[in-house]
């Protein structure tokens, strides 16, 4: 969500999700970053969510769970940290849909070694499992469990390389941005779930 690797943030998630929502539903989408790399979802609660200036919101899009995953946070702390960060949230835009990206392919990561690719991507797949079964216990809170599959992508988008999905070896790169940010403002409308 910071926008790592990236030049702006119109080409990062944010930007890509609400382009393709806003030909989706005909509107025109005005959009904020809160972001910082680096942080846990206890350290977006505790650190961000403070410095949200607007007092209305039709939407809140979150993408977490890579910080938590790299600090082998436990899916018990993992669950704790993000309910106290929904129910942050909910508390100051009772109204307003929350919905979660999927969480982060770890287990393709080119930077980390078959070993750590392999640990890392478990834990990150239980945060998931974990997070799909809070925002079943709130109203108006989504989250997108399907898996970031690159295969899929490369047959899909024929023309690319594995590489071209990361800027880094560990950060998306903006193709990826573009696809991701395109599959779940599809996934979003589809759903029909509503804003003004």
């Amino acid at each position: 969500m910071a926008g790592v690797g990236i030049d702006t943030h119109e080409n990062g998630f944010t930007g890509n999700f609400s382009r393709h929502l806003s030909s989706l539903i005909g509107k025109q989408i005005n959009w904020r970053v809160y972001a910082k790399s680096g942080l846990t979802a206890k350290q977006v609660k505790e650190t961000l969510v403070p410095k949200v200036e607007e007092h209305e919101a039709d939407l809140i899009l979150i993408a977490l769970g890579g910080n938590d995953t790299f600090q082998l946070n436990s899916s018990a702390k993992w669950e704790a940290d993000t309910k106290s960060l929904i129910e942050s949230l909910k508390s100051k835009y009772p109204h307003t849909p929350i919905l979660f990206a999927t969480m982060p392919p770890i287990h393709t990561f080119p930077a980390f070694t078959g070993a750590i690719q392999l640990v890392l991507g478990q834990l990150v797949s239980l945060h998931g499992e974990t997070l799909q079964k809070l925002v079943e216990q709130y109203e108006n809170v989504y989250f997108d469990p399907q898996k970031i599959d690159l295969g899929y992508w490369l047959e899909k988008y024929p023309g690319h390389k594995k590489e071209e999905f990361y800027s880094d070896g560990l950060h998306p790169s903006s193709l990826t941005f573009e696809l991701w940010g395109k599959e779940l403002a599809e996934l979003f409308y589809a759903q029909h779930i509503s804003i003004d």
